[in-house]
């Protein structure tokens, strides 16, 4: 099948000043890879009572720079076979990953950990090599995006105040492999980073609460996580980290919260600063 015409691609224009270049270039990458790939009538959408058959007729018979952020949050939250088409959904995946990237999830589905649900719905081995990369490529530098956030520097994005456990439930249940964000993470050295690392171990220490209850669809999650958090070299490179912050820096990356500043110095231990 041919590829759709490059007047498709999003420029920089199209996304919020502060999302990286990085985010934005693949971004663009992802609608070259999935170029090809078409959706067809009928979707694999409710339209009895989740979504608008015009709409969902519009999203098959119009091209996707035509798409509104309702047509697909309606299309995403509508009940659909489990067995999701791989032409189907690739054909809207871009669409999705550049509203996604405008630094908010809430645009294309009601909650972050299931906003990339119907990517994990299809087998993987059914991508293309170029759509594999393309895929891995956006989520990692959207990841990236996250852990360079630092906290309050760009709070207008609303993702970057989302808990890494909800982040990385959701790139699970796209159906990605999480080794590559756990890596990325490691090799961190921003402060927001730490605290965040800090903020999750609090809650799986040995017979915690564990991560969110979204990770239930991915019994496999959970164990990897805590047993690359359970390292030695990674809590050290934490804790490191927080050690030297100031006071007011570590109170605020704890959004001013003095219980949650409290429990990473009870997870990571006291600061520097703290002990002067």
């Amino acid at each position: 099948m041919s590829k759709r015409k490059n007047n498709y691609l999003p420029d920089v224009s199209a996304f919020p000043v502060g999302v990286p270049t990085e985010v934005i270039d693949a971004v663009r990458a992802l609608y070259e890879a999935c170029a090809t790939r078409r959706a067809v009538w009928p979707l694999n959408a409710c339209i009895s009572c989740c979504m608008d058959a015009k709409m969902a007729r519009e999203m098959c018979d119009g091209d996707l720079r035509s798409l509104t952020a309702r047509h697909i949050y309606e299309y995403q939250d509508a009940a659909h076979a489990a067995e999701q088409d791989a032409d189907e959904y690739l054909h809207f995946l871009p669409k999705v990953a550049e509203l996604i990237s405008q630094g908010d999830t809430d645009i294309v589905r009601h909650s972050t950990e299931i906003a990339l649900q119907r990517l994990g719905g299809f087998d993987h081995s059914m991508l293309s090599f170029a759509e594999k990369q393309a895929i891995e490529r956006w989520a990692l530098a959207l990841w990236q995006w996250w852990l360079d956030a630092a906290g309050n520097s760009q709070g207008r994005f609303s993702l970057m105040h989302e808990s890494a456990d909800s982040l990385l439930v959701m790139f699970a249940n796209a159906g990605l492999t999480i080794e590559p964000f756990l890596a990325l993470w490691q090799r961190s050295e921003s402060a927001w980073a730490a605290v965040q690392f800090g903020t999750m171990l609090a809650h799986m220490v040995p017979n915690g609460s564990g991560i969110t209850p979204f990770a239930k669809d991915t019994p496999q999650l959970e164990p990897s996580i805590r047993t690359w958090a359970f390292k030695t070299e990674v809590y050290m490179h934490f804790a490191a980290i927080w050690a030297q912050l100031t006071d007011s820096d570590a109170l605020g990356l704890c959004n001013g919260h003095l219980a949650m500043e409290a429990s990473v110095c009870a997870t990571l231990g006291p600061r520097v600063s703290a002990l002067d």
